[in-house]
């Protein structure tokens, strides 16, 4: 009866073990396992526009990837093109930006669009085509560059496709400098991004369009004329796109290509590019949603990261013991100079997701230290990936035993290489020196028999032959 109750109890912990299986399998089924990247998830949805087609949020700093949309589907770049115009230009004709340059037919030649104007035989400075160009947006003053900067047009468009293979934009295609349509040309949100990212390394460009206006001086053949940045982020003071945080990298549309809008957006020391690609266009005094979409994602951006203190300047790292001071209680506490501050989602918990690694330059401290020595460094790692770092400095100093010191250069003396040079210099010439002092063949000896002198004189052979028997 006992062996039959305990058969029961067992069956059913068997069939309890194996229902509570079952229940922990369903539930991990339904919750998603997260990685890496989806500890960089936001806690706010991004916002969504069926309107703009390709999306590519960037955070600078880290190279992170905070939104994206298509960033890889193949589209038309309308006027992204001259980002890369801009870059090569601003690369190639910046020493001569003073120069003044006459305009001639060929340069104009595929020229269409948004133009400044220029007319052959007219007389401008180069400086003045970069800003129409680059801040403008102008087709014709971009094709004046890019003529100018390889000797024809088609040869600067070579230069782009080039220049675009070197940074990795593999996926992006030019035809020519302008974005003016060609089935041809072709790009993608990422791509575009890339080329904003080396775009941004040249200060010229970056000069260019931030300009808000400029100023054409009156030439040969036309009256003083403004320029006003294209970019409606940049340039619409007081209208319902403006963002002051933003710097306009470039903004416009094709029928083809949509609106493309694309921006460096700087805020409480983060700094994020903003793709927007395949706008929809409306009819004029409607909303373009290309730019408004922006706004919003920025915005977005603004509320779902930014920088955490991670590390403050008044706070321990670590406690360590100094060597060679002459005593074994010597320590000091590690620090950073300054804050350490990293870009993170707002709701990344510091205490369980965020981990502070450092390393000591010479693998431990050792007398004698400065006030202030940077003796490491601390990198900060979140989901996985390194998002910061910063020197490991001490704040206190230590002078080196003097006796200590002394037995330390003796053993670093014992372990040189002029020390054993001089060793085996000093053993080649003690075995020479042996193989010629002993042994057969000799040429001096070090121990002589002693042979007295033999006397020759007649007294002695006299006394010597009486002596005889």
């Amino acid at each position: 009866m006992v062996d039959v109750k305990r058969s029961r109890l067992f069956a059913n912990l068997r069939g309890g073990i194996l229902f509570l299986l079952l229940i922990l399998l369903t539930v991990s089924s339904i919750i998603p396992a997260y990685g890496a990247e989806d500890a960089w998830s936001s806690a706010e949805a991004p916002p969504e526009e069926s309107r703009v087609g390709s999306v590519y949020l960037l955070n600078l700093e880290n190279q992170l990837t905070l939104y994206e949309k298509q960033a890889d589907e193949v589209i038309y770049p309308a006027s992204a093109a001259k980002i890369m115009t801009g870059l090569l230009a601003c690369r190639t004709l910046e020493s001569r930006a003073e120069e003044t340059v006459e305009i001639t037919a060929p340069m104009l030649a595929g020229s269409a669009g948004r133009s400044l104007g220029l007319v052959p035989g007219e007389l401008l400075k180069i400086s003045d085509l970069l800003m129409a160009a680059v801040c403008g947006s102008y087709n014709d003053a971009a094709c004046v560059v890019a003529f100018l900067s390889a000797g024809s047009v088609d040869a600067f468009v070579d230069m782009m496709n080039q220049e675009a293979k070197r940074i990795g934009a593999d996926h992006t295609v030019y035809r020519n400098p302008t974005g003016l349509h060609h089935p041809e040309m072709v790009t993608t949100a990422r791509d575009t991004a890339l080329i904003a990212c080396e775009a941004m390394k040249n200060e010229l460009f970056m000069t260019l369009i931030s300009t808000h206006a400029h100023v054409i001086a009156a030439t040969n053949a036309s009256e003083a004329r403004t320029i006003s940045n294209r970019h409606a982020l940049v340039s619409d003071t007081g209208g319902q796109y403006y963002n002051g945080w933003c710097r306009g990298i470039n903004a416009g549309m094709t029928d083809e290509g949509g609106w493309c809008v694309v921006t460096l957006w700087e805020k409480d020391g983060a700094a994020n590019l903003s793709v927007v690609m395949n706008g929809t266009d409306v009819a004029v005094g409607e909303t373009i949603p290309a730019y408004a979409y922006t706004n919003r994602l920025l915005s977005w951006a603004g509320r779902s990261y930014g920088y955490r203190t991670v590390l403050p300047a008044t706070e321990a790292l670590d406690t360590l013991s100094v060597a060679m001071t002459g005593t074994s209680r010597s320590q000091t506490d590690l620090f950073v100079p300054t804050d350490l501050r990293v870009y993170l989602p707002t709701h990344a918990d510091l205490a369980t997701q965020v981990s502070l690694d450092y390393h000591l330059t010479d693998g431990g401290l050792t007398a004698p230290l400065k006030e202030g020595q940077t003796v490491g460094t601390v990198t900060v790692t979140y989901g996985g990936a390194v998002i910061g770092s910063s020197p490991v400095v001490v704040k206190e100093a230590f002078e080196r035993n003097g006796f200590l010191n002394a037995m330390d250069r003796f053993k670093g003396y014992l372990c040189s290489r002029a020390f054993v040079i001089t060793a085996v210099v000093f053993v080649i010439l003690l075995v020479i020196y042996l193989k010629y002092t002993t042994g057969p063949g000799r040429r001096y000896t070090t121990r002589e028999t002693y042979h007295p002198p033999k006397r020759r004189n007649k007294k002695f052979r006299s006394l010597k032959k009486s002596r005889r028997p």
